[in-house]
């Protein structure tokens, strides 16, 4: 049954996890965050957070308690401007990835990225747009648990300093994943099932590490997500109005 202990009790054993996995990484294996070297070993400390999500899914909160319900497909529209992005997102990519220049060790990198960002996908969503957030409607209502979905969600990336990136970059990185995690909370809510999150979160984050692998940049997407964020301030107010 969803709570709000467990829900924050699993939010702080994932983050300790990350946190020990990029020390890890870093430390072990002189990979620093955001590198192909990186991702080359950051999936198996991926795995041991989608072990901790399904642990909990299964153990106290259920498929449905957790929000894998009845897909509202109407709800759908609202994420349309995301979903803009990351196809912008993707249009400097596939003529690189196409153009038969690729090596096998490119390609075998790329698949170890699609692996592994599908990993972090699953897991960040299920904990944040799904255990955490679900946990926290057990117990407060529907716009404070947003916060913290998205706050939570927006702390995580501080263990990016043990990754070796800069305070600057750091806060940087909180400020536009509680963008992320503010858009991305009601929209769990309205659609009532986490894929299509889990999809966006991880075709997004493919984008973000295989374009920086090829040198591929996609600034002009930051606009569709600045669409997206003032949308999210739409369904904020609906909600607040309830």
């Amino acid at each position: 049954m969803p709570s709000l202990r467990r829900g924050l009790e699993a939010t702080a054993i994932y983050i300790m996890i990350v946190a020990l996995g990029m020390a890890i990484t870093v430390r072990v294996y002189d990979a620093a965050y955001g590198t192909p070297m990186m991702i080359s070993h950051f999936w198996m400390t991926e795995l041991l957070l989608v072990l901790l999500v399904l642990f909990y899914v299964k153990r106290f909160f259920g498929w449905e308690g957790v929000g894998f319900g009845r897909m509202n497909w109407r709800s759908m529209l609202w994420f349309l401007p995301a979903y803009g992005a990351l196809a912008m997102a993707f249009v400097g990519i596939f003529p690189v990835v196409i153009s038969g220049d690729l090596t096998a060790a490119q390609w075998q990198l790329l698949g170890l990225i699609t692996f592994t960002t599908f990993l972090i996908g699953f897991s960040e969503e299920v904990m944040f747009r799904g255990i955490l957030l679900r946990g926290a409607l057990a117990r407060i209502s529907v716009v404070p648990a947003m916060f913290v979905s998205a706050v939570a969600f927006s702390l995580l990336h501080s263990v990016n300093l043990l990754g070796g990136l800069s305070l600057v970059a750091v806060i940087y990185q909180l400020a536009f994943t509680f963008v992320v995690g503010f858009f991305l909370a009601p929209l769990a809510l309205r659609i009532g099932n986490l894929w299509p999150l889990i999809i966006w979160h991880w075709l997004w984050d493919l984008a973000l590490f295989s374009g920086a692998f090829l040198d591929v940049g996609h600034s002009p997407v930051l606009i569709g997500l600045l669409i997206q964020a003032m949308i999210a301030l739409v369904m904020w107010r609906s909600d607040m109005r309830r």
